[in-house]
């Protein structure tokens, strides 16, 4: 059964927890006093984090208007930070690079140039990795600041400034925007963000999609049934099962399935299952640009917990999200309009990468026929209103 996501709340923070959250030392009095001119944000990965990340740097914006922003981000994910209109330059982090003998040296000394071209006022680590902290010590400049419990606990040592997140930001978007507030005993709510429109890409889109296929430019449906971590998966016959109900109450519809090119065939396997010939499968056949472009043009997400449900998330996508070994309040799709499904006993919210387990219990419990009623009506809705 689909389980209900608490929205943020609209009312302003309370006088006593911005108290709360001001700078404690000298040192950082300093820094609070200056005039900001440029901030660097260090969120390095996964897709969903970025995303998750896109608030945060609106606020620090509008906190500092004047100041420029760059964004130390992987390789990978440059095109993705670059969509957010508020970044002035994006820094690569060379993961491939740096995790290479024969490349290492070269990437290090890449990335430390860029990084020591501008002087920071403030860099702003909001992953709470060594890997980020040791890189903003690259910087040369600024102040460092952080959660007061990073993931990684001797990235503490690092910060100038620490900030605690107060116990009711419970999303990940929230308490970027907590921690990116509280450096500045400003407000921590979320601002709205509309995710900029990319035309030439979307152009670009429009003709992958008429090349696999889709006729119905107005009723595509995104799926994305594949994760990183093995537990967060479902199997091909429940996506297969799922897909040929809701293509029984809506014929017309385009189901295009997207991932890398790993998820291909997994992607391949849901399509033989179903038999139907509008599925199409895209994983690995759009850049993350178009990636991101697709799903806007989609109705509704039908999917796991993974990056591209994210992306949906801040496209204000409806989203149909099936949950097991994470915890939806954490870090599930941000907004009003979305849709959980999650075991409400058995081994949920395990945390674990794989699952041993010969029977997964929060994957039996859910049915398709209970993801597919919702998806009907969440459908039905949507071609009720222009989009």
């Amino acid at each position: 059964m689909p389980i209900a996501i608490p929205t943020p709340k609209k009312a302003t923070v309370s006088k006593e927890k911005v108290e709360n959250l001001k700078p404690k030392t000298l040192k950082q009095k300093r820094y609070m006093s200056k005039n900001v001119e440029r901030i660097l944000v260090i969120k390095t990965s996964s897709l969903g984090d970025v995303i998750h990340c896109f608030p945060a740097v609106s606020l620090l914006k509008k906190l500092n208007p004047n100041a420029s922003i760059d964004w130390l981000v992987n390789k990978s994910l440059a095109d993705v930070a670059g969509y957010h209109p508020d970044v002035d330059e994006i820094i690569h982090f060379d993961r491939d690079g740096l995790s290479s003998p024969l490349s290492f040296l070269k990437s290090l000394s890449g990335m430390r140039t860029s990084l020591k071209k501008n002087k920071y006022d403030y860099i702003i680590d909001f992953q709470g990795l060594m890997r980020n902290a040791l890189a903003g010590l690259m910087a040369g400049s600024g102040v460092m600041a952080g959660f007061d419990e990073p993931k990684e606990t001797l990235c503490g040592l690092f910060y100038g400034i620490k900030i605690q997140i107060p116990p009711d930001k419970v999303h990940a978007v929230e308490k970027n925007c907590a921690l990116a507030g509280g450096i500045f005993s400003g407000e921590l709510e979320a601002p709205p963000f509309a995710f900029p429109k990319n035309p030439e890409t979307a152009e670009n889109v429009l003709k992958i999609l008429k090349d696999c296929g889709a006729d119905n430019l107005s009723g595509i449906v995104a799926v994305s049934p594949c994760a990183r971590w093995e537990s967060k998966m479902w199997p091909p016959e429940f996506f297969a099962n799922a897909l040929s109900m809701a293509a029984e109450e809506f014929p017309s519809l385009d189901f295009v399935l997207i991932g890398s090119s790993a998820d291909s065939p997994f992607c391949s396997g849901i399509k033989e299952r179903s038999g139907l010939k509008k599925i199409h499968n895209l994983a690995g056949k759009t850049s993350l640009k178009e990636l991101i472009e697709l799903i806007r043009l989609s109705r509704v997400m039908l999917c796991v917990d993974s990056g591209p449900m994210h992306v949906a998330a801040a496209l204000k996508v409806p989203v149909l999200a099936l949950f097991g070994p994470t915890d939806p309040l954490k870090t599930g799709p941000y907004g009003k309009q979305h849709t959980i499904f999650q075991a409400k006993e058995g081994c949920i919210k395990c945390f674990k990468r794989y699952c041993h387990r010969v029977t997964k219990e929060c994957v039996d419990k859910i049915k398709a026929e209970d993801f597919v009623s919702d998806f009907k009506h969440i459908y039905s809705i949507r071609l009720k209103i222009k989009v």
